[in-house]
């Protein structure tokens, strides 16, 4: 998992040494660090056109007055409600990537704590 926080690093700055490397040699280190965790059959890399999928879990802080816009985003998204304490819920969205983004975006003025994301997962189109 990937945890991602309001508080977020300077812009420009590579979070992680993998993120310097060429597209190639972050395949194959990303391929050496699973080999290490599991063994690792083979690796794919998706096409555009593959189904494409990460989930999200948003901590936020609602005012009282915007439950009802909030409640309309999970609605829309088709998100779901894991808890609600006093002041602060916690959402679920497994989506598109792009579409994860857009409902963290637009939970932003909501009073987002913080958010996590799931690596993106999928496969490839039928066939291939």
């Amino acid at each position: 998992m990937v945890a991602h926080t309001s508080a977020s690093p300077t812009a420009g700055s590579p979070t992680n040494f993998a993120d310097t490397l060429p597209s190639a040699q972050r395949l194959e280190l990303l391929t050496k660090r699973l080999n290490r965790l599991v063994d690792v059959l083979r690796v794919v890399t998706l096409e555009l056109d593959g189904h494409r999928r990460q989930s999200v879990h948003v901590r936020l802080r609602p005012d009282s007055a915007d439950l009802v816009q909030v409640g309309e985003l999970v609605r829309w998204f088709h998100a779901e409600t894991v808890e609600i304490t006093a002041g602060v819920m916690v959402l679920h969205l497994t989506a598109a990537p792009a579409q994860c983004n857009a409902f963290v975006s637009m939970l932003r003025p909501f009073g987002v704590v913080e958010f996590m994301t799931t690596a993106v997962s999928g496969f490839g189109p039928v066939g291939a």
